[in-house]
């Protein structure tokens, strides 16, 4: 777990380099639900790493049919007897959350 938070850690870093200033600016991050994802807690990431500078605006549930081709995959990638087809693990009933950060 802690290297996932590291990576978000530094992931939300960078985008203070990359990001322009202006207000319509975002980040998207989207997160299967439950745990060890909510363990995360990548609100609080996101205001350690951006020392308060981006925060989360909204949150609502992925639909991976706004990504025509998305295809969800594990870190392991597709293991047919762990994975489900057609996204089937994340785009049904709020399995995955997509979280907006703008600037503060």
């Amino acid at each position: 777990m802690r290297d996932h938070k590291q990576l978000m850690y530094e992931f939300f870093q960078q985008c203070l380099h990359v990001l322009r200033r202006v207000e319509a600016a975002e980040v998207h991050v989207t997160l299967k639900s439950g745990e060890p994802y909510a363990s995360w807690k990548v609100g609080h990431v996101v205001r350690e790493a951006t020392g308060g500078q981006l925060e989360l605006c909204m949150a609502h549930p992925f639909d991976p049919a706004r990504y025509p081709g998305y295809s969800h995959r594990r870190t392991q990638g597709f293991k047919e007897s762990e994975s489900k087809a057609g996204n089937e693990e994340i785009g049904k009933h709020g399995l995955a959350r997509t979280h907006i950060f703008q600037w503060a």
